[in-house]
């Protein structure tokens, strides 16, 4: 089980030192923001979460207009159901080291809850039609026991542009100056799809492309590796549909970007 939701099992298990927290959401400043950016941003929607109990104080509706999932099944379902709905390789990252960090950071932050820290990353949805959705998330969290544990989260979610095939995962922790702008505090970069990569390209195809950053042409690579030319177009054409490029320069660029050869 992953260490998210392990975290969510401890929190419910040890349930009776919270009761003394209250869960009274009401007034919090990011649901009337994010009500505010979702009227401005058609492509977003908000949510608040208690660890607590694992479901969704508050969820919203543009979620199914957004993603084209029903967002009456991540309400009923709760936070299991919506990081299923997240991509295997982003959220072993958002799992592994994005959260371990975001929990660091509140274990050392000053004890009082309130807004004056963020936490941003991305990650990939797959949309039921097959289409994949890049998506932002902004947090923050309103309650946070006396260890810096957090208990409630809300934030804002918004879609934005999908560079394929160089896919990052970028993780900020921020927070507000005296001057009301935001700062990072924490910065860290991950590639999800370089394991994935490097598992998809056979040794030959390694090669191939090897030979192709040097500036080979597949004819000169067919006659260095003493193969055919249409062996040669048959790996090249492979290589482009494993990694989704669209081109020779996409797939060189995918390969600098995921570390290939």
């Amino acid at each position: 089980m992953s260490q998210f939701l392990n975290y969510i099992d401890f929190v419910q298990k040890t349930i009776a030192e919270y009761n003394g927290l209250a869960s009274d959401t009401a007034g919090y400043p990011l649901i009337s923001e994010a009500s505010r950016l979702l009227l401005k941003a058609t492509n977003s929607y908000s949510y608040m979460v208690d660890y607590r109990t694992g479901g969704y104080i508050f969820f919203s509706s543009t979620f199914s207009d957004v993603v084209n999932h029903s967002a009456h099944l991540v309400k009923k379902e709760g936070i299991r159901y919506y990081t299923s709905l997240i991509n295997k390789q982003d959220w072993e990252i958002i799992n592994n080291s994005i959260f371990k960090s975001i929990c660091s950071f509140l274990a050392e932050a000053p004890s009082k809850p309130d807004v004056k820290h963020r936490f941003i990353f991305n990650y990939r949805i797959q949309q039921p039609n097959g289409n994949t959705l890049s998506i932002r998330q902004i947090n923050n969290f309103h309650k946070i026991d006396k260890n810096g544990r957090p208990l409630i989260n809300a934030g804002v979610c918004t879609v934005i542009p999908y560079p394929s095939p160089n896919y990052k995962i970028t993780y900020l922790a921020q927070s507000l100056n005296s001057n009301h702008i935001w700062e990072n505090e924490d910065v860290k970069t991950f590639a999800p799809d370089q394991a994935e990569a490097n598992q998809q390209l056979s040794p030959a195809e390694l090669n191939i492309l090897h030979w192709i950053r040097n500036g080979y042409s597949s004819e000169k690579i067919a006659e260095k590796l003493n193969r055919s030319l249409h062996t040669i177009k048959t790996h090249r054409k492979n290589m482009l549909e494993k990694t989704q490029s669209r081109n020779t320069a996409e797939l060189l660029q995918f390969s600098l970007a995921n570390g290939l050869c």
